[in-house]
């Protein structure tokens, strides 16, 4: 499972793409190795294997009286990746030397070699040179918020233009307000944000562009390609530090900034497609309602806050075979796009459990 646990590791670390995997990939506790086999053996003795894995699985399964099954492919060894660094510099360079826009995006986007001025300079050229993309442009405005990066109202005005009701928009813009100390045009953004008819924050996308775009040109097992977007995952901003330091950490505000923080956090808690997003949105209303003496509402949230970090064995298991099957991870993809991580690790659950069911299921390769 993607958890909220594995979020804050990565961005704990501040950790790039192929740092992330290379951590991963020298810990004991997360390794994946496994020995090769021949195409033959696989293909005679893959059906029996898997009944017969599958049997075994379920009667140790029931023996330990948990409830609902599934596959289990922890056991399974993967084959190392020789040399990573040299595998992701090869990537980046077939992605250069591509002709397709959406590749020549994945190498802006995924090159740890290039530092977030270059980075950013490099996607406003792309974004000039190319059809117009609201979620290139969020991913942009998010940007502005860091202090190395210069952005103009020209800039913001294309955005508003483009995408001006998008409260995910005016939240990133919001953001870069506070960041500039500029309260006034910051407390206008989340207004707008609140007024806005839509919530789109393409959170996603990039975990789906480089799983499109490694198919093919990585050469490598599927758990591997997997732990990677995880890293693009967990490393991505949300681009909300600045709004949420001035609603979570001052104890003293007027009756209308107030406001403000509680509506915003009612767009993040349920609209956000991100869970710790949905999370962080439930505590600016508990923090709201605590301004305001409302200690009912307050241990209702709490409840509420802690109620949505339950996750489960089945989570974790889910999450795991899903590393082994392409298949189920672009159905558990697919439903975070569409309708958010927390509702997509139910679904992922469901289906898991559904697939495990069948005797001939098994994605994990043969040792």
């Amino acid at each position: 499972m993607i958890s909220i646990g594995m979020i804050f590791i990565a961005l704990l670390y501040n950790e790039s793409l192929i740092e992330y995997l290379l951590r991963l990939e020298d810990s004991n506790k997360h390794e994946l190795v496994i020995t090769k086999t021949t195409n033959a053996k696989q293909s005679i003795t893959q059906e029996s294997l898997n009944q017969q894995n599958f049997l075994a699985n379920k009667a140790q399964h029931e023996e330990d009286n948990i409830g609902d099954y599934i596959y289990d492919c922890s056991d399974v060894i993967v084959p190392q990746i020789q040399n990573p660094q040299q595998v992701h510099t090869d990537f980046i360079s077939q992605l250069k030397n591509s002709s397709s826009p959406e590749h020549q995006l994945s190498a802006i986007l995924f090159d740890h070699n290039l530092n977030e001025k270059e980075r950013f300079d490099l996607l406003i050229e792309y974004k000039n040179n190319q059809l117009e993309s609201p979620s290139l442009m969020l991913d942009i405005i998010g940007r502005c918020s860091d202090r190395e990066i210069s952005c103009n109202d020209d800039l913001f005005a294309q955005a508003i233009e483009l995408e001006g009701n998008n409260s995910a928009l005016w939240l990133h813009l919001a953001n870069y307000y506070f960041a500039e100390k500029n309260e006034s045009m910051a407390f206008d953004a989340m207004s707008n944000a609140i007024k806005a008819s839509e919530f789109n924050d393409y959170y996603y996308n990039d975990l789906a562009l480089y799983m499109r775009t490694s198919k093919g040109l990585l050469d490598v097992h599927l758990s591997h390609r997997v732990i990677a977007s995880i890293g693009i995952f967990a490393a991505k901003p949300l681009w909300i530090s600045e709004m949420a330091n001035f609603c979570l950490n001052n104890e003293h505000l007027s009756e209308q900034e107030n406001f403000l923080c509680l509506e915003v956090g009612k767009l993040m808690e349920y609209n956000a497609s991100l869970h710790i997003a949905n999370v962080i949105g439930i505590q600016f209303q508990e923090k709201a309602y605590e301004r305001e003496g409302n200690d009912e509402l307050v241990a209702l949230l709490k409840a509420k806050a802690k109620k949505g970090d339950n996750w489960s064995t089945l989570h974790n298991d889910s999450f795991v075979l899903s590393t082994f099957d392409e298949g189920l991870f672009e159905y558990w993809l697919d439903s975070a796009i569409n309708h958010g991580e927390y509702k997509a690790q139910q679904l992922l659950i469901e289906e898991a459990i559904t697939l495990s069911k069948n005797e001939y299921y098994n994605p994990c390769p043969v040792n």
